[in-house]
C-alpha cells in the first residue's frame, strides 16, 4: 500500500470518535500517526480493532496519473481565509473528480453560496477573514441547511472540537494536510 493506508480504531465508550491512522509512518519516523479524527454520533463503538475504511480509492495528488476516481463525485464548498490554501485545497479536490461549487472568507458569502449551490460538504477553517469564526458559520449551515463540514484548521483544540460538535461536523483535518489525508477525510463523507 503506498502513502496514506488510513485505518479507523472506533472508541469502546461509543461516542463515534475514529481516529484515522496514517500506518506508513511517512515521513515521521516514529510510525503510524493520527491524520484526522472524524466523528459518527449514532455509530455503535467498534470491537477496538483497526478496520480498513477502503479510502485508498480516495486518489492521490494533482497530476496523479495513477489516481482513482471517488466513488461518488461531491460538490464541495471552500471556506477558508487563506487564498493560497482555498487554490490548494480546490486544485486536490478538482484532481480526484469532485467539483469545488464555490469559495469564501467570511460567514455570510459561504451561507450565500450554501443556499445558492447546495453543496454535499463544506469545508470549514475554524478562523475566517476579519473576526468571523468558522465553527458558528458550520453551525448555522448545518441548521439552516443540513449541510456537514469537514473543519480543516490548525486551531483544533479541545475546546474548539468541542464547540463544533453543535455542527455536526464530518471530522476535522489538521493543517499541514497531505492530498492523501484530504482526499481521505473527504471520502469519509460516503461512510
Amino acid at each position: 500500500m503506498a502513502g496514506l493506508g488510513p485505518r479507523v480504531g472506533r472508541t469502546a465508550d461509543g461516542s463515534g470518535r475514529e481516529d484515522v491512522i496514517d500506518g506508513s509512518g511517512a515521513g515521521s519516523g516514529q510510525g503510524p500517526q493520527t491524520a484526522f479524527v472524524l466523528f459518527t454520533p449514532g455509530v455503535a463503538a467498534g470491537s477496538g480493532q483497526a478496520q480498513d475504511t477502503g479510502s485508498e480509492r480516495s486518489g492521490g495528488a494533482p497530476g496523479d496519473a495513477g489516481a482513482a476516481r471517488p466513488v461518488r463525485a461531491l460538490r464541495i464548498l471552500i471556506v477558508e481565509d487563506d487564498a493560497l490554501i482555498r487554490l490548494d485545497l480546490a486544485a486536490h479536490l478538482l484532481a480526484a473528480g469532485h467539483t469545488v461549487v464555490g469559495a469564501a472568507d467570511r460567514t455570510p458569502e459561504a451561507l450565500r453560496l450554501v443556499d445558492r449551490e447546495r453543496p454535499d460538504l463544506v469545508l470549514m477553517d475554524v478562523r475566517l477573514a476579519g473576526a468571523d469564526d468558522g465553527i458558528e458559520a458550520a453551525t448555522e449551515i448545518w441548521r439552516r441547511f443540513a449541510v456537514r463540514s469537514l473543519f480543516v484548521s490548525a486551531n483544533l483544540d479541545d475546546a474548539a472540537r468541542s464547540r463544533a460538535a453543535a455542527a455536526n461536523p464530518v471530522g476535522y483535518l489538521e493543517k499541514p494536510f497531505t492530498a492523501h489525508t484530504l482526499l481521505a477525510a473527504v471520502s469519509l463523507v460516503y461512510l
